[in-house]
């Protein structure tokens, strides 16, 4: 039985059904139009407006550092020098720095109290045996990809802006090494659904790092190394858009990666995990998507093995065929080198295993140098190293909404704590050498923790909090370095 319903009251509701109606229509309008200007602000002059800023921040910082820091680095600078000078050429093992190497060192200092120099001259023939290492070449076991590059690009500027010095050039040129690894980085956040401002955010206040700016500011291939792991990143992002065409740009920027610097092959490694967890869910139970997690868009499982054998080959191959060059090139007695000596090794010890365990999920823990103002120096290197570290372990074990991105984090975390321990048993079974391994060789990981950070600064609260620390970090980092 209906029950009968007044007309005077009928008519009320009506009317409030009409205004709830005519509300909802202009809030559907709003919303429709919202996107297209959104649209109109990203196809103009806005969209490139982080970028620009990234690509700022990167020239500038590293521009401040080079300017106040002219000595020599501790951190095998000397090396990466000679074989800037000498790039294109390839350095072999066993041999002796230059003398345009050696009169840098002797003129500018070396940041390492204690050690004894040579008189800085224009006419004097220095000694290799003077400097360190007996004055070998360590940095013979990299290509001269990095060098070649930076050395063509220093001798642009110093044709631009009248440098007077290849050294100085060469680490202005890290500036642009790290505005590139900015920019992928971004692009590659944004290929995850991280947002633009909580993106830049956060890489800005990573870029103010010491750990960041340090490489990025002097001679080391570890100044190319935050482009190589945004590359490899935004490449495997990209590839699993459409991976049976895709394929080839994983063995091009494996190669690449790999050539820079063998260390390389941390970021190399996440990548490839990753592959292998993705293929791994394909054949397990599917699972009720539930509210926690968003529909996933995933290659095949046949291109996930594609994917992965590039990878895994590619890296193969380039690191057989690099290590049998240098082999084949070798000469003299590499014993007699310093850091062989130290480094030498008859037994696999179990105790650095143990201790080295998660010593990459905080990758920017060492600042490699005192430069600028101590206090800023040690509050913006943990600021930066925090909230990355704290972001990765969030994403793995709290989850977002996307299967796939908290796979990545997996794989990264995982990478992050066990990589220390295998670089150990893999050096010592290749070379029979104990390396303990620094915090700075899972570098390559930043951009990918970095990324994987920006996901989880949803609310406009955070985003607003955390442009406020990346303003602050800006401007504890020019005061640093003034």
């Amino acid at each position: 039985m209906i029950a009968a319903v007044p007309a005077d009251d009928l008519h009320i509701r009506e009317h409030r059904w009409g205004m709830n109606v005519s509300v909802l229509d202009e809030s559907h309008r709003a919303r429709e139009a919202a996107p297209h200007r959104r649209m109109r602000l990203d196809n103009g002059s806005h969209r490139w407006l982080i970028p620009a800023l990234l690509i700022v921040v990167a020239v500038t910082t590293v521009a401040l550092h080079v300017h106040i820091y002219t000595k020599v680095g501790p951190i095998d600078e000397l090396q990466h020098i000679d074989y800037l000078y000498k790039s294109p050429a390839l350095v072999a093992p066993g041999d002796r720095i230059g003398q345009d190497a050696m009169r840098e060192e002797a003129c500018r200092g070396l940041d390492y109290p204690g050690f004894p120099l040579p008189a800085c001259s224009t006419g004097t023939v220095y000694r290799p045996g003077d400097f360190q290492e007996k004055g070998y070449n360590t940095a013979s076991a990299n290509t001269p990809l990095y060098y070649s590059i930076t050395h063509g690009l220093a001798t642009v500027l110093l044709r631009v802006t009248g440098m007077t010095s290849l050294v100085t050039a060469g680490r202005a040129v890290g500036g642009l090494w790290l505005g590139v690894g900015l920019l992928m980085t971004y692009f590659a956040g944004q290929r995850l659904g991280a947002g633009r401002w909580q993106l830049a955010a956060l890489l800005i206040v990573i870029a103010c790092a010491p750990a960041v700016v340090y490489p990025s500011a002097t001679i080391t291939p570890d100044a190319a190394t935050f482009a190589v792991g945004a590359a490899v990143l935004w490449v495997a992002l990209w590839w699993e858009k459409r991976p049976q065409r895709r394929w080839p740009m994983i063995v091009i920027v494996t190669a690449l990666a790999l050539a820079m610097k063998m260390t390389n092959i941390v970021v190399i490694g996440a990548i490839g995990l990753y592959m292998l967890l993705r293929l791994i869910q394909l054949h397990l139970p599917r699972q009720n998507d539930s509210e926690d997690v968003a529909p996933d868009e995933s290659p095949a499982g046949r291109s996930w093995i594609i994917g992965g054998t590039a990878l895994a080959s590619s890296a193969l191959v380039v690191t057989l065929g690099w290590l049998a060059v240098q082999h084949a090139l070798t000469h003299g007695d590499l014993s007699d080198i310093p850091m062989n000596q130290q480094f030498t090794a008859t037994t696999l010890v179990v105790s650095p295993l143990v201790g080295n365990l998660g010593n990459w999920i905080t990758p920017l823990s060492n600042a490699w140098a005192s430069v600028g103002n101590p206090e800023l120096t040690t509050v913006l290197q943990r600021l930066g190293q925090l909230l990355i570290a704290a972001g990765l372990i969030a994403t793995a074990l709290f989850g977002e909404r996307s299967l796939r991105i908290r796979t990545m984090a997996w794989a990264c975390l995982a990478t992050a704590f066990v990589g220390a321990s295998v670089f150990i048993v893999a050096s010592f079974y290749a070379q029979s050498v104990y390396v303990p391994p620094p915090a700075r060789y899972g570098y390559t990981l930043v951009p990918m923790m970095v990324a994987l950070t920006a996901t989880c600064i949803r609310t406009r609260t955070a985003t607003a909090i955390m442009v406020l620390i990346a303003a602050g970090t800006l401007t504890l980092s020019f005061a640093r370095l003034a």
